[in-house]
């Protein structure tokens, strides 16, 4: 399959009718009303580095489908990220006390004692900044993060920013 650019978009919009600025959203919709979603086993794991030293020998392989190069068989090392803890550490949640009450740890389903996710309810209108600590990050070493975002009830559209912080600047890794 191939995305041409040039036309493909303006043909789907002749045949499905919509302009993609066009959004409706019910009149009724209650933007304050609170919002449930989950942060589920969120990971983060060193890559080992690529046999050829190109970034696309991992990032195109789900695209051009090569089961050899998909990251995750190419993981080394621990998780880095303790899902659902804000416990102080070396690799724990940073929340501020004011998000304490919205953002709780959640089993969702795992054995007790194991929360794996992180449980935030939040109005529909608001903007959430998690962040994970992390130490011994290593320079120029590429890491997958995965894991799941699960949602009830929320209404698009919405938008997962991955920042890095180096002291008081965030730069955006991907989005």
């Amino acid at each position: 399959w191939v995305l041409f650019e040039g036309n493909d978009i303006t043909d789907a919009q002749k045949i499905y009718g919509a302009r993609p600025w066009d959004l409706h959203l019910p009149d009724s919709t209650d933007w304050s009303t609170p919002e449930v979603m989950w942060f589920d086993d969120i990971q983060l794991h060193e890559l080992a580095r690529s046999p050829t030293g190109d970034d696309w020998y991992y990032r195109a392989a789900p695209f051009l489908n090569l089961p050899d190069r998909f990251p995750e068989n190419h993981i080394t090392g621990e998780n880095l990220m303790r899902n659902g803890d804000f416990a102080a550490g070396t690799a724990h949640w940073e929340i501020s006390e004011s998000m304490r009450e919205i953002c709780k740890p959640d089993a969702l389903g795992y054995p007790a004692g194991t929360a794996h996710s992180m449980k935030i309810t939040i109005p529909a209108s608001m903007n959430l900044g998690v962040a994970q600590v992390h130490r011994n990050l290593k320079p120029s070493t590429s890491y997958l993060l995965t894991g799941y975002i699960k949602t009830e009830n929320v209404l698009g559209p919405a938008r997962l920013e991955v920042q890095q912080r180096e002291g008081d600047k965030y730069t955006l890794l991907r989005f």
